[in-house]
């Protein structure tokens, strides 16, 4: 489903080292679950009420870009990868799908295990 692309698409930072979460991980082009569940909450359900969306992530990793994703629904601050000598410096991190009501609304989970020599759901 692409979810390891996140909100930064497939793009790799010079300061992956530092901040891994400023970039993409594995080879997802794009987030196609994030996608479906954008377009269904923005395009089903009433006028008065968009239905609630919930996304279950069942896999051997954690789907870090989606979750970063999601995490974009509602406002903050994330911080530039600066040098330690520099100030400083953020910015606000907020994309909405419908209104400002989506992280209210939408729900994702991630279940994924090792255990010794054996994954789940392997």
């Amino acid at each position: 489903p692409g979810h390891h692309a996140g909100p930064n698409g497939c793009v790799v930072s010079d300061y992956n080292w530092k901040r891994p979460d400023m970039s993409s991980s594995g080879f997802c082009l794009l987030n196609t679950v994030a996608v479906a569940a954008a377009y269904a909450r923005c395009h089903y359900g009433s006028t008065n009420r968009p239905p609630k969306i919930a996304i279950i992530d069942i896999d051997i990793h954690h789907g870090n870009g989606t979750e970063e994703i999601i995490r974009n629904l509602e406002p903050h601050n994330i911080y530039l990868p600066l040098p330690s000598s520099w100030a400083p410096v953020s910015q606000l991190s907020y994309k909405p799908w419908l209104n400002e009501r989506d992280s209210e609304e939408v729900l994702f989970a991630s279940i994924n295990l090792y255990a010794g020599d054996r994954f789940y759901p392997c």
